[in-house]
């Protein structure tokens, strides 16, 4: 209840100046995708400390029914705007129809080629079906065009799937991602290969 208390007044302020932006403005659909983008974050805001997987609220599939709603109606405005079909596909998956959330996710990379939202969120939903090389090349496209994933890669596939495989294809071309693999496979025995094979590709690219 603390923590959640916490988000709620972390992301009330730019909640807010969004509510009101989109008053003011009702049909600039960016105003919609940062409003909801944030309601999103802090919907999503808790992490099992173990794991790192999301806690949603027992109201998170009807709020996010509401963001989907209003996203949709801008997307109508806007139907061209790739970060749109991003957080449909994601709340879709997570929350709502799992059928439409790969084919939106899908829309918001062809859409916003560069960006690594959807190509993350894609890495997790193949991992999430057991389709974990389909998983490996989601990831390494993200890792290529963002690297900022690094850190959501690791605790993605080594803590909460227990793929840390995936991650290495991912994170296998920059060495100090690597380190940071090996320091969170180092203490499971189970993944002393993995582990010696981080520690050859580093020693041969010093």
């Amino acid at each position: 209840p603390d923590f959640a208390k916490k988000l709620h007044e972390y992301f009330a302020e730019p909640i807010a100046a969004d509510v009101e932006a989109t008053r003011l403005d009702p049909g600039n659909v960016l105003y919609v995708r940062w409003l909801n983008h944030f309601r999103f974050r802090e919907l999503s805001g808790m992490h099992d400390p173990v794991t790192t997987a999301v806690i949603y609220p027992p109201d998170a599939a009807k709020v996010g029914q509401e963001i989907v709603d209003q996203v949709s109606a801008a997307r109508v405005l806007c139907p061209g705007f790739g970060k749109l079909y991003t957080l449909l596909g994601k709340i879709q998956w997570d929350l709502l129809d799992q059928s439409q959330g790969p084919k939106n996710l899908e829309l918001g990379h062809k859409l916003r080629p560069g960006d690594g939202e959807p190509l993350f969120y894609l890495s997790q939903v193949a991992g999430e079906q057991g389709r974990w090389d389909d998983a490996a090349q989601w990831a390494k496209k993200c890792f290529t065009v963002d690297t900022q994933y690094e850190t959501l890669l690791i605790n993605f596939f080594v803590h909460q799937y227990h793929h840390p495989e995936v991650a290495y294809e991912a994170l296998s071309d920059r060495p100090f991602s690597l380190n940071q693999l090996a320091e969170a496979v180092k203490s499971d025995p189970s993944q002393k290969v993995l582990y010696d094979r981080i520690q050859d590709r580093l020693l041969a690219a010093s």
